[in-house]
C-alpha cells in the first residue's frame, strides 16, 4: 500500500524536484497556500517575494499560463512551465437524473478520476465533491468508491 500523501510530504516532494532541478513535468502548483509557494520559490533559488507574486498569478488573476505571468523572471517562467502547472481538474463527463442531480466525473492530470454531484433540493442545494481519489465509505450514488481509496487530493 502507497504512503498517504500529506500536504507536507506533497510539498516536500516539490522542493526536492526543485532543488536537484529534476523535470516532473505535471506537478501542480494549485492548492499550495501563499506561505508554501513562498518557500517553494526560495527552494528554487528565488526571493521570497516571487512565491508571493506567483501565488497572486495564480489565485488572484486566475492565470494558468506561467508564460502570462510577466512579473516573474524568464527564466523562471520557463523553468515553471517546464516542470510545473496550476490545473484545474477537467469534466470528462456529466451525467443528470431525473431528480435533477448530476455527476460529474472529472478527470485529474494524472490521469485519476474524482466526482462530484450537485444535488438540488426544495429549499437549497448540496454539492457533494471528491476530496480523495478513490474512496472507502461505498455510498450507493457514487461511482468513486468502486476504486477503492487511493490518495487524498
Amino acid at each position: 500500500m502507497a504512503p498517504e500523501l500529506t500536504a507536507d510530504s506533497k510539498l516536500q516532494s516539490l522542493f526536492r524536484a526543485a532543488g536537484s532541478r529534476q523535470n516532473l513535468m505535471g506537478q501542480n502548483l494549485l492548492g499550495l497556500t501563499r506561505g508554501e509557494l513562498e518557500q517553494f520559490a526560495v527552494s528554487c533559488g528565488q526571493p521570497r517575494f516571487r512565491g508571493t507574486q506567483l501565488y497572486l498569478g495564480i489565485y488572484n488573476r486566475r492565470e494558468r499560463d506561467f508564460a502570462r505571468l510577466t512579473d516573474l523572471g524568464r527564466g523562471f517562467r520557463e523553468f515553471l512551465a517546464s516542470s510545473y502547472s496550476a490545473a484545474y481538474p477537467t469534466v470528462e463527463r456529466e451525467f443528470v437524473s431525473r431528480d435533477g442531480s448530476v455527476r460529474y466525473l472529472l478527470g485529474l492530470e494524472d490521469g485519476s478520476a474524482i466526482e462530484a454531484v450537485y444535488i438540488p433540493e426544495e429549499n437549497r442545494a448540496t454539492l457533494c465533491l471528491s476530496s480523495q481519489v478513490g474512496c472507502a465509505v461505498d455510498c450507493r450514488f457514487c461511482f468513486t468508491a468502486l476504486a477503492g481509496l487511493k490518495r487524498n487530493l
